[in-house]
This record gives C-alpha cells, structure tokens and sequence, in this order.
C-alpha cells in the first residue's frame, strides 16, 4: 500500500510533466502496480490542481472495458477519468497536430 508521501510524489511527477509538456519516470515505482486506490488518489489529486487552475471537468472516460484488453494488461476493472474542457474538441472542428496536444502520445476518439 503506498503512502500519502508517495502518493504526493506520484502526483507532483504527473503534474510536472502535464505543465512541462514531457514524459515523465513511471510513477509505478511510487505507488506500485496494483494499488488502484493510491492511483486513484493520485488522480484526485491532480484533478483538483487542474480545477484550481480554472480547468473545468465536461465529462469521464471510462477505460479498458473489454474483458480481452483488461486480460491483456493484467487487471480485471474498466478504470476512468475525467475529460478536462481542454480536451474537448468540437465536431468538425479542425485541430492542428501540436495545437494543445501536451501529451506524450495524443490519442483522439469520438
């Protein structure tokens, strides 16, 4: 089980790197690989950072719904989180490739 200190530092890596723009270390050696609710708690975390910042949350992503991806990555949960007004593209609209995309690996779904 990780701690609140660990924790803290998982979340300030992830923060860093979000207003750095660059990947950062994994934070699974902070918080391990199993424990969901630390990284949950690293979400919240950041989640309100984002919020205090004036970041407004218009939705949730839920993930790895499908039974053969959670077997492929060795879970057996769907995970979520929170879709920032920042992420949200309207459709039609045209996004230039590096236009707002601070992600080591942009991802778009409709």
């Amino acid at each position: 089980m990780a701690t609140e200190a660990e924790i803290e530092q998982a979340a300030e890596r992830l923060w860093q790197a979000f207003r750095q723009q660059h990947a950062c270390e994994p934070v699974r050696n902070l918080i391990g690989l199993d424990d969901i609710a630390a990284a949950y708690a690293v979400q919240e975390r950041n989640t309100a950072r984002r919020q205090q910042e004036g970041g407004r949350i218009v939705g949730r992503k839920i993930g790895l719904t499908a039974a053969a991806v959670q077997r492929q990555f060795g879970i057996a949960q769907p995970d979520y989180g929170m879709l920032f007004d920042d992420m949200d593209i309207a459709h039609g609209s045209k996004l230039a490739y590096n236009d707002g995309l601070h992600v080591h690996q942009p991802r778009l779904e409709t």
